[in-house]
């Protein structure tokens, strides 16, 4: 089931002048399916702020209510706004810009799904760009990523090259499953940096 809508929490009869009657939000609605807040660049910041510690905490209150409502929804948004200009005016609440738009997202879990060893997606089975990204404008941020990712690089070249550029044998000298290393080196761009001289 997909429910459309802007991430309403729905209210209990009598929270408020005219409400008549109990009234379930759309993320109560689309329990065991998705919603899909259709513009969300267009969300108020306090509607932001709840709409996200729902999906943190997986649950919300109603209006009025007394007791928190636990939720298992899928969210799949779009807008046509510009967020990281939005982000940056302080106009929207995100950590990452998903720079590829819906096509990244579509790879990212599909990598995800295939790779992962559980039936749940871990934050290891996310690429490590979309986990070390630093927030818009966080330049220590970025200087302590860069430093990782060179520390990554260093160490992976260094197993690659005493197990005779062989990945399977660098992933047993790193204690890493092979498939996480292919995705390392993917995700760190160093299939060139590999290639053994010729």
């Amino acid at each position: 089931m997909i429910v459309g809508g802007d991430g309403d929490i729905g209210h209990e009869r009598d929270a408020f002048t005219g409400a008549m009657t109990q009234k379930k939000g759309n993320l109560e609605i689309a329990d065991g399916g998705t919603v899909f807040p259709d513009e969300v660049g267009e969300l108020a910041p306090a509607l932001q702020s709840r709409l996200l510690r729902a999906l943190d905490l997986r649950e919300f209150e109603r209006v009025g209510g007394a007791r928190p409502m636990r939720v298992d929804i899928r969210v799949i948004s779009g807008t046509n706004r510009r967020l990281p200009d939005d982000v940056a005016a302080g106009r929207y609440r995100t950590a990452y810009d998903w720079p590829g738009n819906i096509r990244e997202l579509e790879n990212t879990i599909e990598r995800a799904i295939v790779l992962g060893i559980s039936d749940y997606i871990e934050r290891d089975d996310l690429p490590d760009a979309l986990l070390q990204r630093p927030a818009s404008g966080d330049v220590e941020g970025s200087r302590f990523h860069d430093a990782v990712r060179q520390a990554k690089v260093g160490v992976i070249v260094a197993a690659v090259r005493e197990g005779h550029h062989s990945y399977t044998e660098a992933a047993r000298l790193l204690g890493l499953r092979p498939n996480y290393l292919h995705r390392l080196i993917r995700t760190l761009d160093m299939k060139s940096i590999l290639e053994p001289d010729r």
